[in-house]
């Protein structure tokens, strides 16, 4: 008499060590965007545009406001975008692996990433706000100055 024997499964792999784990993340991010290159090249010709946008108006608005406005509305730009430009890929990586046990990893690891540039920018923003207050520039300035990057680097959340 036969008698068939189910094989036990394999007990499942070892969770990567924690030095290596955000390594295995960004690969596997990697992964994900070169697979969705008709969006990454979207976001690329988007990120140039916005680049060319924020250069052109560093050039032209000192010979309207102050040189610190001009600076730190480039920086505003260029950071609030690298946290949208992340967040979106966030939402792309986490699409295919949205019932995978790292779920949570990616969402914290990232949004690590989001806060920190975005408070980073808000920081910045308010540094040179009241490094143009030291160099007695007009308060109308200051105000708009301010309503501004504050909006750039809070719009995101």
């Amino acid at each position: 008499m036969l008698h068939h024997f189910r094989s036990a499964s394999p007990p499942p792999p070892p969770p990567p060590p924690p030095f290596f784990f955000h390594l295995f993340l960004l690969l596997r991010l990697c992964r994900v965007i070169s697979s969705r290159w008709r969006f990454f090249l979207c976001f690329f010709f988007f990120l140039s545009f916005y680049f060319c946008l924020s250069v052109i108006l560093f050039f032209l608005l000192p010979f309207f406001l102050s040189f610190y406005f001009c600076l730190s509305v480039l920086f505003s730009f260029i950071l609030s975008f690298s946290t949208s430009f992340l967040s979106f890929f966030l939402f792309l990586s986490l699409c295919p692996v949205f019932f995978h046990s790292f779920f949570f990893y990616f969402l914290s690891f990232f949004l690590s990433i989001f806060v920190s540039l975005s408070c980073f920018s808000l920081i910045l923003s308010l540094f040179f706000y009241f490094l143009s207050f030291l160099f007695k520039y007009s308060v109308g300035i200051n105000t708009y100055f301010f309503i501004l990057c504050l909006s750039l680097s809070l719009s995101l959340y």
